[in-house]
Protein backbone atom coordinates (compact mmCIF):
# COMPACT_ATOMS: atom_id res chain seq x y z
CA UNK A 1 0.00 0.00 0.00
CA UNK A 2 1.16 3.35 -1.16
CA UNK A 3 4.52 1.76 -2.76
CA UNK A 4 4.47 2.40 -6.44
CA UNK A 5 6.64 0.57 -8.91
CA UNK A 6 8.60 2.70 -12.08
CA UNK A 7 6.19 1.02 -14.43
CA UNK A 8 3.39 2.39 -12.69
CA UNK A 9 4.80 5.69 -13.53
CA UNK A 10 4.87 4.61 -17.37
CA UNK A 11 1.84 3.13 -17.76
CA UNK A 12 -0.76 5.27 -20.22
CA UNK A 13 -3.26 7.13 -17.83
CA UNK A 14 -6.89 5.73 -18.86
CA UNK A 15 -9.25 7.65 -21.60
CA UNK A 16 -11.64 8.33 -18.48
CA UNK A 17 -8.26 10.71 -16.48
CA UNK A 18 -7.54 12.23 -19.80
CA UNK A 19 -10.89 13.64 -20.14
CA UNK A 20 -10.69 14.94 -17.06
CA UNK A 21 -7.06 16.26 -17.35
CA UNK A 22 -8.75 18.10 -20.72
CA UNK A 23 -11.62 19.27 -18.67
CA UNK A 24 -10.22 21.10 -16.42
CA UNK A 25 -7.11 22.98 -18.32
CA UNK A 26 -9.78 23.62 -20.62
CA UNK A 27 -11.79 25.40 -18.65
CA UNK A 28 -9.34 26.51 -16.65
CA UNK A 29 -7.84 28.37 -19.42
CA UNK A 30 -11.03 29.67 -20.45
CA UNK A 31 -11.90 31.02 -17.21
CA UNK A 32 -8.70 32.97 -17.25
CA UNK A 33 -8.73 34.42 -20.23
CA UNK A 34 -12.48 35.64 -19.80
CA UNK A 35 -11.41 39.52 -19.27
CA UNK A 36 -9.14 39.67 -22.10
CA UNK A 37 -12.11 38.45 -24.98
CA UNK A 38 -14.67 40.62 -22.82
CA UNK A 39 -12.74 43.98 -23.25
CA UNK A 40 -11.76 42.59 -27.50
CA UNK A 41 -15.50 42.07 -27.84
CA UNK A 42 -16.51 45.27 -26.27
CA UNK A 43 -13.78 47.06 -28.48
CA UNK A 44 -15.08 45.54 -31.76
CA UNK A 45 -18.46 46.34 -31.00
CA UNK A 46 -17.39 49.83 -30.38
CA UNK A 47 -15.83 50.13 -33.53
CA UNK A 48 -17.08 50.82 -37.31
CA UNK A 49 -15.79 49.22 -40.37
CA UNK A 50 -12.57 51.28 -41.44
CA UNK A 51 -12.00 53.09 -38.47
CA UNK A 52 -10.24 52.82 -35.88
CA UNK A 53 -11.09 53.57 -31.79
CA UNK A 54 -8.89 56.46 -31.39
CA UNK A 55 -8.36 57.26 -27.80
CA UNK A 56 -9.25 54.09 -26.50
CA UNK A 57 -6.02 52.19 -25.50
CA UNK A 58 -6.82 48.41 -23.96
CA UNK A 59 -5.75 50.15 -20.50
CA UNK A 60 -8.70 52.66 -20.21
CA UNK A 61 -11.05 49.81 -21.99
CA UNK A 62 -10.19 47.86 -18.96
CA UNK A 63 -10.54 50.87 -16.40
CA UNK A 64 -13.56 52.11 -17.83
CA UNK A 65 -15.30 48.16 -17.70
CA UNK A 66 -13.81 47.87 -13.60
CA UNK A 67 -14.97 51.48 -12.76
CA UNK A 68 -18.28 51.13 -14.42
CA UNK A 69 -19.37 47.51 -13.64
CA UNK A 70 -16.33 46.30 -10.98
CA UNK A 71 -14.54 43.49 -11.44
CA UNK A 72 -17.47 41.28 -11.92
CA UNK A 73 -17.94 42.80 -15.25
CA UNK A 74 -15.21 41.04 -16.69
CA UNK A 75 -16.76 37.82 -15.94
CA UNK A 76 -20.14 38.19 -16.91
CA UNK A 77 -21.29 35.19 -18.75
CA UNK A 78 -18.08 32.92 -17.82
CA UNK A 79 -20.16 30.50 -16.56
CA UNK A 80 -21.57 29.69 -19.96
CA UNK A 81 -18.24 29.70 -21.45
CA UNK A 82 -17.34 27.64 -19.09
CA UNK A 83 -20.00 25.17 -19.21
CA UNK A 84 -18.95 24.59 -22.73
CA UNK A 85 -15.04 24.44 -22.34
CA UNK A 86 -15.05 21.59 -19.77
CA UNK A 87 -16.87 18.81 -22.44
CA UNK A 88 -15.12 20.27 -25.63
CA UNK A 89 -12.08 20.13 -24.17
CA UNK A 90 -12.51 16.61 -22.42
CA UNK A 91 -12.95 14.68 -25.61
CA UNK A 92 -10.34 16.96 -27.76
CA UNK A 93 -7.45 15.92 -24.92
CA UNK A 94 -8.97 12.46 -25.12
CA UNK A 95 -8.91 11.68 -28.27
CA UNK A 96 -5.60 13.22 -28.98
CA UNK A 97 -4.07 11.34 -26.08
CA UNK A 98 -5.59 8.17 -27.24
CA UNK A 99 -4.48 9.26 -31.68
CA UNK A 100 -0.89 9.24 -30.22
CA UNK A 101 -0.84 6.47 -27.98
CA UNK A 102 -2.51 4.36 -31.29
CA UNK A 103 0.37 6.07 -33.41
CA UNK A 104 3.09 5.25 -30.93
CA UNK A 105 3.59 8.63 -29.60
CA UNK A 106 3.52 7.55 -25.72
CA UNK A 107 6.31 4.66 -26.39
CA UNK A 108 9.15 5.49 -23.88
CA UNK A 109 12.56 5.44 -24.62
CA UNK A 110 11.78 6.32 -28.31
CA UNK A 111 13.08 9.76 -29.93
CA UNK A 112 10.62 11.88 -31.76
CA UNK A 113 12.54 11.16 -34.90
CA UNK A 114 12.38 7.50 -34.54
CA UNK A 115 8.41 7.80 -34.03
CA UNK A 116 8.11 10.09 -37.24
CA UNK A 117 6.22 8.31 -39.90
CA UNK A 118 7.99 10.15 -42.35
CA UNK A 119 11.70 9.28 -41.19
CA UNK A 120 12.15 7.32 -44.39
CA UNK A 121 11.71 10.23 -46.39
CA UNK A 122 14.75 12.42 -45.87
Amino acid sequence: MGHHHAEDATAPLPFVSHMIAGAMAGTMEHIAMYPVDTIKTRMQALSHPGQRLHGVSVYNAINTAIRREGLRGLYKGVGAVAAGAGPAHALQFAVYEAIKDVAGGNQVGITCAEQTPWRNLS
